[in-house]
């Protein structure tokens, strides 16, 4: 069992690690201010934007932590495979040993 996709996994992993975190970054450059929009008869209308601490830290903590959280999935399902490609190969070379080296029949086969 030689699988191609736990590299696949753990390549998607990091890719999702790092867009996300790049993407957080974007997002809370984009949306971590607040615009004040006021109306005066006088001015007309007037707008200041303000970059409000708590929403940006709240904006990149929850991009972060749901990026990372991803990661850990592929990354763990990466090493599941990796894991059971080795157990499929200790099993062959097992299989292969009992057989091969000692020339019994398949009446004589100790039980596994």
């Amino acid at each position: 069992m030689n699988s191609k996709y736990k590299g696949l996994c753990k390549g998607l992993a990091v890719t999702v690690l790092v867009l996300g975190i790049i993407g957080s970054i974007i997002l809370v450059a984009v949306c971590g201010e607040v615009k004040n929009v006021s109306y005066s008869v006088y001015a007309g209308v007037s707008a200041r934007a303000k970059r409000d601490a708590a929403l940006t830290i709240t904006y990149f903590v929850s991009g972060a932590f749901g990026s990372v959280i991803l990661y850990a999935i592929l990354a763990g399902l990466g090493e599941v495979l990796e894991y059971l490609e080795l157990l499929s190969k200790k099993k062959t070379d097992v299989v292969g040993d009992i057989t091969d080296s000692k020339g019994l029949n398949d009446e004589e086969l100790p039980p596994l």
